[in-house]
């Protein structure tokens, strides 16, 4: 009898056992889990921090901004930043806007077309991929800004009222509304009426 209530005893004992060995490793896995969600973030900023350290130091030396060479190492780490953490809500809309702000910085000193264009098509992936971003009225006024620089005062004012329009109560809506008024009122496009040809009608 004594033997018997021994071996329920170990069979218990190897139970609750188990038991807290199973609970153990689930907390420690989850530990682990949230451990490694909680520094994915931190990374991501820690990385981007390390880019706009590089973009502080070019912007103040008026030397290093003359070159070409240095806008692109600059750009590629935002780049970088980009790619590596291209879904993280906070982080990627700022490296898109950095890149962007960094091609629009070299097009004032280069002139080239292409750095115009990849400064616009950044901002434009911005606006497109993070709406709610706190960056995208931002991003808008600045798109409107090189359209009006380079002339394209239609696209100037699409981007303007678009920022009127989804993004009145930022800080940007008040001074899109005033920019609108620089460019006087909207000019009605004049469309030819064109007499169109039937396949009954005689070419």
């Amino acid at each position: 009898m004594s033997l018997l209530l021994s071996e329920h005893n170990c069979v218990r004992l190897r139970f609750f056992l188990s038991l807290f060995i199973i609970v153990f490793l689930s907390g420690t896995f989850l530990l682990i889990a949230l451990d490694s969600a909680q520094a994915k973030p931190g990374r991501a900023e820690y990385t981007y921090r390390q880019a706009k350290s590089e973009y502080d130091r070019l912007a103040g030396n008026s030397r290093l901004r003359a070159h070409r060479t240095e806008w692109v190492r600059v750009i590629r780490k935002f780049r970088k930043v980009y790619l590596t953490y291209p879904n993280d809500k906070k982080v990627a809309p700022k490296a898109l806007f950095m890149m962007a702000r960094c091609y629009s910085e070299l097009y004032g000193y280069s002139g080239a077309g292409k750095d115009l264009r990849e400064a616009i098509e950044r901002y434009q992936i911005l606006v497109e991929r993070f709406p709610e971003s706190r960056l995208a009225d931002d991003a808008l006024d600045a798109l409107g800004d090189l359209y009006k620089r380079t002339g394209n005062t239609g696209k100037a004012r699409d981007a303007w009222e678009k920022i009127v329009k989804e993004y009145p109560k930022r800080d940007k809506g008040r001074i899109a509304g005033n920019k609108l008024k620089t460019l006087g009122p909207k000019q009605r496009q004049k469309t030819k009426s064109l007499k169109q040809t039937t396949h009954y009608e005689k070419e």
